[in-house]
């Protein structure tokens, strides 16, 4: 789940950051699609907006981000996990029944691909006040 081109928006996405490697087990994202069925609220998707590159504090040359031009640094599993349920990847379990996409009626899918998400988008220019602020969001009490 690497960088992804918009040909509309002539736009890359990323959503694989170097900082943000947890990846979630099969259960967590069963228990998360889970929540999905549910009608729970996802959480918050914080993205983060470029001009073109993003640059190092400390010099003005490309890091390993170039030419990115949006970047999902909080939210990528809970992404993921929804992109390979829809892919047929896992299946489940609600209310005793196995489910996969493909075995879903049109009505519940439209329902699950019409959730409301809340997107926060920042405009950070360095990586450091990225991870400044992604380790603020992510700070367990």
């Amino acid at each position: 789940f690497g960088g992804t081109y918009d040909e509309r928006t002539n736009t890359v996405l990323y959503a694989n950051p170097d900082f943000n490697k947890v990846t979630w087990s099969l259960e967590q994202r069963q228990d998360f699609m889970g929540s999905l069925f549910l009608d729970l609220p996802i959480g918050i998707i914080y993205i983060n907006a470029f001009d073109y590159f993003m640059l190092s504090d400390d010099s003005a040359e490309l890091i390993e981000y170039d030419h990115i031009d949006t970047i999902v640094y909080d939210g990528k599993n809970r992404l993921s996990s929804i992109i390979y349920f829809l892919l047929g990847e896992f299946s489940v379990d609600f209310n005793g029944e196995e489910y996969f996409a493909g075995n879903l009626s049109k009505s519940t899918l439209k329902e699950l691909l019409n959730k409301k998400v809340t997107i926060y988008e920042t405009d950070f220019q360095t990586k450091e006040d990225l991870l400044d602020f992604y380790t603020l969001i992510n700070i367990k009490n």
